[in-house]
């Protein structure tokens, strides 16, 4: 079918052929989340993956050229989990936890805002898991979080907490340690999408 492209080029350092070699590789679920970073290529490779694209890098004689392309309709964008609402305000751990969630199988959409979210929740299907830091779990939003929750579009709220996670109060809410193991707030997230059915 039909793909559109996007390249971009810059004029540093050619690669060679190893780094052209390890471009896109995905990343490990080990060690913390601060401690995983560099993830930009290995974002737009798993969503070329995610959509029957490809991706490509090329060392030109001044620079290097990066290359996604994307079906105008993607084809087998579905995924085997439900949706998970990605709610962070630094763009690398945002970047960062959409690929690890991405590669556990879970549909992602990035919002950064009440807005962003009620947009989210009125686009989205139903069985969506929240996830957000602990700054923005405030009145305003446990209360549309409530009210999702109720109307069934969303199975459940994961708070990322700056310290070690406090016990939750609220029902189908649950707090993970901002600096612990990825495979815990994975573990999390599947086990609220799983108890909605999704």
């Amino acid at each position: 079918g039909s793909m559109v492209t996007v390249e971009c080029i810059d004029q540093g350092t050619p690669m060679d052929q190893a780094a052209l070699a390890r471009a896109f590789d995905s990343l490990s679920a080990e060690g913390t989340l601060r401690e995983r970073a560099s993830l930009g290529m290995a974002a737009m490779k798993r969503l070329a993956d995610t959509c029957d694209g490809r991706v490509q890098a090329v060392a030109l004689a001044d620079g290097n050229a990066i290359s996604i392309s994307l079906p105008l309709v993607a084809s087998s964008a579905s995924s085997q989990h439900g949706g998970v609402l990605l709610w962070h305000r630094q763009a690398i751990y945002r970047a960062m936890l959409a690929v690890a969630f991405q590669d556990s199988r879970h549909a992602v959409v990035s919002i950064g805002s009440a807005a962003d979210m009620s947009a989210a929740l009125a686009r989205g299907g139903r069985g969506q898991v929240l996830v957000l830091e602990q700054a923005d779990w405030c009145e305003p939003v446990l209360e549309q979080a409530r009210a999702a929750i109720r109307d069934g579009v969303l199975s459940g709220v994961v708070v990322l907490a700056d310290g070690p996670a406090p016990e939750s109060k609220e029902p189908r809410v649950a707090w993970a340690d901002k600096d612990g193991r990825l495979e815990h707030l994975l573990s999390l997230v599947q086990r609220m999408g799983a108890a909605s059915g999704t």
